[in-house]
């Protein structure tokens, strides 16, 4: 019998997904596991924001401050992870539309404004320019992973005051290959307007901030980390369900 076991084992591998997350407001759908997850949705009676000392009321304003749809942070504390939105439309309505040398002149572009030479793209349902930095203002490590859909630009953002872990890499690899973003039938295809815009490959200089860089966040957001810091907040790890 246990030898059958063994065997369906083998042949049906056991997955552990987390707890899935939804905002009907951008049409996002995550899974996070392990990590204490706020949304605009969830802070009422939030026993993990008594962990950090902070209020409902707080945590609304740092959303509502910095375009913030959740902040995901690990029970021990250690980095931030931010889905950031902001309302400004966009004149691309999906990256996934455009071709791959505009995503590459995009990559340079948005590599030079955060003083780095280049940037990844990662491609799973969505393309993404990535970039990965450390700001010297703010003191934090920095990988942010860009795309544009329904005409908004959407960032999944991991920053940390430390050094980051190829560990906390992969966690976060792992929830940005988790997004589900529903693509709305008006925002499917490009105008023919943008299509010519982009065909035209910037031989007259492409107006970055209209095409795409609106909806785009540069350096560390002051989530909750930013707020508070996280300084002598390991005394309450204990109290982390």
């Amino acid at each position: 019998m246990k030898k059958l076991i063994i065997i369906f084992i083998l042949l049906f591998p056991i997955f552990v997904f987390g707890v899935e997350y939804h905002d009907s407001n951008i049409n996002l759908t995550i899974d996070v596991d392990n990590h204490m997850v706020f949304t605009r949705n969830n802070l009422k009676d939030n026993p993990n924001l008594e962990v950090l000392e902070a209020t409902e009321e707080q945590m609304k304003n740092i959303m509502d401050q910095g375009s913030i749809y959740f902040d995901i942070i690990p029970k021990d504390l250690s980095y931030e992870i931010l889905v950031i939105v902001p309302e400004e439309k966009i004149l691309v309505n999906n990256l996934s539309n455009v071709p791959t040398s505009f995503i590459n002149e995009l990559g340079d572009e948005l590599a030079k404004r955060v003083g780095i030479d280049k940037s990844e793209v990662y491609k799973n349902k969505y393309v993404y320019v990535v970039r990965d930095y450390y700001d010297s203002k703010s003191g934090y490590n920095i990988i942010n992973y860009y795309t544009v859909v329904n005409a908004k630009g959407y960032n999944f953002q991991l920053q940390k005051g430390e050094r980051i872990t190829e560990e906390e890499r992969n966690t976060f690899k792992k929830i940005i290959d988790s997004i589900n973003i529903e693509i709305l039938d008006e925002y499917k295809d490009e105008r023919e307007e943008v299509k010519k815009a982009i065909e035209s490959d910037g031989k007259n200089g492409l107006d970055w901030q209209n095409i795409l860089i609106k909806g785009l966040i540069g350096g560390a957001v002051g989530g909750l980390i930013g707020l508070f810091g996280f300084i002598n907040k390991k005394r309450k790890l204990s109290k982390v369900k």
